[in-house]
């Protein structure tokens, strides 16, 4: 073989293997660049379903307070109106004690007055 045949032949084949190595190292770079696309998509999703669960969930939480205030206030107007019953009724007896107690007085003054 010519010299020059042969340079030309080891040239091909450094050449083949370089553009394989270019070839593999694109195709490795195109694979991480689609694997780091897919993850950052799929953390993205993950975030945003955590983010409506945790809106959810707060706002769950909200009726729930809201709904446990109600029912506390609730009860509360119902002790009141209990206690105001209550007094309203142990006022009536007092009154009705003092007009018997009052009566007797009278009653008294009058047997007094009468046996003068």
């Amino acid at each position: 073989m010519p010299p020059g045949v042969c340079q030309v032949s080891r040239m091909s084949q450094i050449f083949d293997g370089s553009v394989g190595f270019f070839v593999a190292l694109l195709t490795g770079l195109a694979i991480f660049l689609i694997w780091l696309a897919t993850r950052k998509r799929l953390a993205s999703q993950i975030v945003g379903r955590a983010e409506e669960q945790a809106q959810s969930i707060l706002q769950e939480a909200k009726r729930a307070a809201n709904g446990q205030r109600k029912e506390v206030a609730l009860a509360a107007k119902e002790e009141a109106h209990e206690v105001r019953r209550q007094t309203e009724a142990q006022i009536l007896t007092r009154h009705m004690e003092v007009a018997a107690v009052k009566k007797q007085l009278d009653e008294q003054q009058r047997s007094i007055d009468y046996a003068r």
